[in-house]
């Protein structure tokens, strides 16, 4: 199955491309405007996912552009000393209301930052109570160091962007 650009609803702009093999698809961050809504119009919004986009006609014979796949988020992940990408980490604050935001940067093999923006009830045991969910979960070699900020940048398009790898 394939997914159709469908012009009276919007327009889709593929972003970066990246051609994937010749004459063939292109990968992209996907970047929509929509149509419907006259009251909250989203123009030319980055819905941080990457597409694989294929200009060639669809058997079908609509004549709009194609869509083969969605891959997900464009997002960065760390990667652990056993060789593991991780992504997501919200389950490691899921348990403590002491942090307002984080951000877990990567910066060289082997060690996380945790940036950190407390709420006054932080403490020593809300630190090692994170610490120990990344022994238990992500990797018991992994060594985590937090970094206190007063808030965490947004990136250009104002989104918290969750993990930033500098691998």
């Amino acid at each position: 199955d394939v997914f159709h650009e469908d012009f009276e609803f919007g327009a889709i702009e593929c972003h970066d491309p990246e051609v994937m093999e010749e004459q063939g698809p292109t990968r992209g961050r996907t970047v929509c405007t929509g149509f419907a809504s006259r009251a909250m119009p989203f123009i030319r919004y980055d819905v941080g996912d990457v597409a694989v986009w294929d200009d060639h006609p669809c058997s079908c014979g609509r004549k709009s552009r194609v869509i083969r796949r969605i891959d997900g988020r464009a997002e960065d992940f760390i990667l652990t000393p056993e060789g593991v990408r991780i992504m997501r980490f919200d389950y490691l604050f899921k348990d403590t209301t002491a942090i307002k935001e984080s951000q877990v940067v990567q910066r060289e093999p082997g060690s996380i930052e945790i940036h950190v923006v407390r709420r006054p009830a932080y403490d020593s045991r809300t630190e090692e109570q994170v610490k120990s969910k990344v022994r238990q979960w992500i990797s018991p070699t992994l060594e985590a160091r937090f970094v206190y900020v007063d808030e965490i940048p947004r990136e250009p398009s104002g989104k918290l962007r969750a993990v930033k790898s500098y691998l």
